[in-house]
């Protein structure tokens, strides 16, 4: 597909840009940042760079002043960040800035305004490798009896070269009227710095083709996680196209495959396996358990003898001194040889165990069975994303504004 070639970032402009947009008295989040270039964090499922938007909406600007909206509309203009300044710019309401870039503005997730998704043939063809996979996992589980890990990079082993060199992605875009107020272009970034221009049509979000490219319209493009079932849930699904509804549904279920808890079936060899190994793990952990008690007893009473001592002592040497023997004993310094153990030679946990630990923590929850599927979800996006989460952060020492959905809701859509 023929692409705009990459801007060229202009310091003085810039300058320009943050200056106007720090200015104003109401602040959005969007406004703090001092980058102009949004964050590609790379499609939640896969992880593959996607086209990531501009930040179109990044500084504060009210209908009631149009010279401020004049200037705004100027500012980004001037950085390329929109093509054309339209007539009676304006950007709605300072409570309706959504940045198009992911950890800049505390409503972009929460409000789910579009969604990143592999294609409609790729979704496909993803859930055919991993019903695939679960058939596979379910024949061993009925045979072994044992857990089989599941992880993402598992299934990326499954995805042959072939596949990946056909790869393309999609956009389900949510509520769009609202989204892009006054019709108000974008210009989209890709992995390799390029620009193209963007259109809505009929609800969707379309890539606008040079006329000299032989390259069909294209739509553009998607990270479904939660935000579906969040949208449906608050805002029902009329605000967008069937074909974003479609799409969202298919990569819930693809979510809902991938961290599907699959269990032997009941009478099979693997069933059987696995009552007997669970009733030897839960003989082992007892066994544990009633060793653990009686040393539990002897260091609460070694403690408790020493307390005592202490409390005889009153400064005699001769508390001192048993104190030291009993400290001596064998044994009584067991527990703080270990915590030191436990800590690098700085202090501090080291971060490679920590993540360990959480990732470990995750596949523990997800190998119960008492976990709802939505939880099940959930808990497999964290361990995807490790201990950083994957929702968009709230910035500290900003509130978070109402947003144009809220009134929506209230029936209020010319707010």
């Amino acid at each position: 597909m023929a692409s705009l070639k990459p801007r060229e970032e202009n310091p003085k402009l810039k300058e320009i840009f943050l200056r106007t947009a720090t200015n104003f008295a109401a602040r959005s989040s969007g406004s703090v940042s001092a980058t102009l270039i949004s964050i590609d964090l790379g499609d939640f499922l896969t992880h593959r760079k996607t086209l990531a938007s501009e930040k179109g909406h990044v500084v504060n600007a009210v209908r009631e002043n149009k010279t401020r909206a004049h200037d705004v509309a100027n500012a980004l203009l001037e950085l390329g960040i929109i093509p054309v300044a339209i007539q009676d710019f304006s950007l709605e309401h300072y409570s309706n800035l959504i940045c198009i870039s992911d950890g800049l503005h505390p409503l972009f997730d929460r409000y789910g305004v579009f969604a990143y998704v592999p294609s409609d043939p790729m979704l496909d063809a993803l859930i055919a490798i991993v019903e695939e996979r679960n058939l596979a996992w379910q024949r061993a589980m009925n045979e072994v009896g044992r857990h089989v890990p599941r992880t993402v990079r598992q299934l990326m082993d499954k995805i042959d070269d072939e596949l990946w060199a056909e790869f393309t992605y999609d956009i389900a875009l949510l509520i769009p009227t609202h989204f892009l107020p006054f019709n108000q272009k974008l210009l989209i970034r890709e992995p390799d710095g390029s620009y193209l221009h963007t259109k809505v049509l009929n609800k969707e979000l379309y890539v606008v083709v040079k006329e000299d490219s032989d390259d069909e319209i294209k739509r553009v493009c998607i990270n479904a996680s939660s935000k579906m079932a969040y949208h449906r849930k608050k805002y029902g699904v009329d605000t967008m196209s069937s074909r974003a509804r479609a799409l969202l549904e298919k990569a819930e279920k693809l979510v809902e495959l991938l961290y599907a808890n699959v269990m032997p079936e009941p009478g099979t060899e693997g069933a059987k396996l696995a009552a007997k190994e669970k009733a030897e793990e839960d003989a082992r952990k007892e066994a544990e358990r009633n060793q653990r008690e009686p040393r539990q007893k002897e260091n609460n009473g070694r403690e408790g003898r020493r307390e005592s001592l202490r409390n005889r002592a009153g400064g005699s040497g001769g508390g001192v001194e048993a104190l030291e023997t009993m400290e001596s004993m064998p044994g009584a310094s067991e527990s703080g040889s270990n915590s030191d153990e436990a800590r690098t030679p700085d202090g501090n946990d080291d971060d490679d165990d920590d993540e360990l630990a959480f990732c470990a923590a995750i596949q523990e929850k997800l190998r119960g069975n008492e976990l709802t599927n939505s939880e099940r979800v959930e808990f497999g996006l964290r361990y995807l994303f490790g201990t950083k989460g994957y929702e968009t952060p709230h910035i500290p020492g900003i509130p978070d504004p109402p947003s144009v959905f809220d009134r929506i809701l209230r029936g209020n859509h010319q707010a």
